[in-house]
């Protein structure tokens, strides 16, 4: 059994079943196995420049909306709807599940949300803006197994300092150290880099 295109709502537990005939013509369902399925939602910290453009990846064709919060706001407002008509700043791919924020400012800043048509959390992006001379490139290696809600994950930060790297281990992505750049790493590459924290 293959799912497609799998949505948040398709998390749950998944039992098979056989069924055999048995005397009588009378059918009896045999239990196979139990899978319990869990859809994760895809979560990005983004650094962008004034004047750069933001990517928001959609995902699926079941992607309706995007909502922004912005940095200093408490409310969430709409800021794009499946259907709607490309603007000056904003831009939906044509063919591609993309979106495009073009021309960022400061007032771009917050938290971004791709939601399905349930209203549920397709992707999570928190995008900060700052001026050139401060902004780093956004770097990310993507999990090769999603990491379950509530378990710890670590991240590795890196920063270029007079031709040395400074390596520093966070475990809360929403809040990195200043002027560094960011990476997801599987629990192989964490080693690796572990093994590596003499280097500088």
């Amino acid at each position: 059994l293959i799912i497609n295109d799998v949505q948040i709502g398709d998390t749950g537990r998944y039992e098979s079943f056989m069924v055999v005939e048995g005397v009588r013509s009378i059918k009896t369902r045999v239990f196979i196995q139990s899978v319990k399925f869990t859809v994760f939602d895809h979560k990005v910290l983004q650094s962008k420049a004034p004047g750069e453009d933001l990517v928001l990846d959609l995902y699926t064709r079941h992607s309706l909306r995007v909502v922004f919060l912005g940095r200093n706001s408490s409310v969430w407002s709409d800021l794009w709807m499946r259907g709607d008509a490309n603007s000056e700043r904003l831009q939906k791919h044509p063919l591609n599940e993309q979106l495009t924020i073009m021309n960022l400012k400061s007032s771009d800043e917050g938290t971004y949300k791709v939601l399905d048509e349930h209203g549920l959390a397709v992707s999570t992006v928190q995008l900060s803006v700052e001026e050139n001379s401060t902004a780093l490139k956004h770097h990310q290696i993507h999990l090769e197994n999603p990491v379950p809600t509530g378990e710890k994950i670590m991240f590795l930060f890196w920063q270029r300092v007079k031709k040395k790297k400074k390596i520093l281990i966070c475990n809360n992505p929403l809040s990195p150290p200043s002027d560094v750049s960011q990476v997801m790493l599987s629990k192989a590459a964490v080693q690796f880099f572990s093994s590596c924290l003499f280097l500088s």
